[in-house]
């Protein structure tokens, strides 16, 4: 999910298929686990300049939690960026984002930054690619607090 053109030390990609992962060619390293039995990540504090979900943050259960560990293991001042859609797989999403209309999405995501208090204000962008002829695409972005 990150621009070919941009050259990174290190990118750790999560999933819960081993074969996915291994066919990303941007990934320097990989974690196979399920956030929503077990919400920990392996990782020290601190350690991470960035952190993106693409178009899964739908499927989180312990979403509050899994922000948390976000948070624990970004640097101070590092994005935090979720990236949504309008589409996902009904039976695996959770029944709220599924009850939301669209324009609902983002407050539903602002809420899940809250309790851990370790993210600035969050912005909002629509990435669509061609908006009106094409999915939309919305990215939200907050940074970690000093």
């Amino acid at each position: 999910h990150y621009p070919d053109n941009v050259a990174f030390d290190r990118v750790i990609a999560h999933g819960m298929n081993a074969t996915e992962l291994a066919a990303n060619e941007r990934a320097t390293g990989g974690l196979v686990a399920n956030l929503n039995s077990q919400p920990l990540l392996p990782f020290r504090d601190a350690v991470f300049d960035a952190c993106t979900i693409a178009v899964s943050v739908q499927y989180l259960t312990q979403p509050m939690k899994v922000f948390a560990e976000v948070g624990r293991v970004l640097r101070p001042g590092a994005p935090f960026c979720i990236a949504w859609s309008n589409r996902c797989f009904p039976t695996k999403a959770v029944a709220i984002w599924q009850a939301l209309r669209e324009e609902q999405k983002a407050s539903l995501i602002n809420m899940y930054f809250e309790p851990c208090g370790l993210f600035d204000a969050r912005t909002v962008h629509d990435i669509s690619p061609n908006p009106g002829q094409s999915d939309p695409l919305y990215v939200i972005v907050g940074n970690r607090q000093s």
